[in-house]
């Protein structure tokens, strides 16, 4: 009888995991699947005696190599020919009327400025490319009048990347980090 008692306070705590764990399994999944996605985003992982802690993930800046081949990739070739005279700016504004439950979106306004007007005047149209969770990431201006400006309603930061083709054939690509 000593032997079927010490079996069951043996095998007691396994058998209450394994409920735990069967009865748990999509928050434990979900949790998981959370950690993962940290830490493919760049969040410092660090292991010790006290246990384990996952830093925040990195705010890009446009200059991580990540971030730089991903929105290349997107906009296509490297070439300047005209940098630092056409620039990429943003505004952002609360939008409290747009509010989803979790979610606190702003109106932004994307648009090209330069250092001269004639400058600005050379440019023929922008392309602009939004995060990919947009419906139509990929959006288009040819209107000089309102510096070739996109308006949209945004939940979260991401890069922008824009392709600026001129009158002349040449284009440039310009990114910037859309903060709010």
């Amino acid at each position: 009888m000593n032997e079927y008692l010490q079996i069951l306070k043996d095998l007691i705590w396994p058998i209450f995991y394994a409920f735990v764990l069967f009865f748990a399994r999509k928050p434990l999944l979900s949790i998981a699947k959370a950690i993962e996605e940290r830490i493919a985003q760049g969040a410092p992982i660090e292991a010790g005696a006290t246990g384990i802690k996952i830093g925040s993930v990195p705010r890009p800046n446009g200059n991580e190599p990540a971030a730089r081949v991903a929105v290349a990739k997107k906009v296509g070739a490297h070439s300047s020919p005209k940098p630092g005279t056409v620039y990429l700016v943003h505004s952002a504004q609360r939008n409290r009327s747009l509010d989803k439950p979790g979610y606190k979106f702003y109106s932004v306004r994307i648009y090209l400025d330069a250092d001269t007007q004639e400058e600005l005047d050379k440019v023929k149209r922008v392309v602009y490319y939004l995060h990919d969770t947009f419906r139509n990431p990929i959006v288009e201006s040819q209107s000089l009048e309102d510096n070739f400006e996109h308006r949209t309603s945004v939940w979260g930061e991401f890069n922008i990347a824009a392709k600026v083709y001129f009158q002349d054939g040449q284009s440039i690509q310009l990114e910037r980090y859309l903060n709010l």
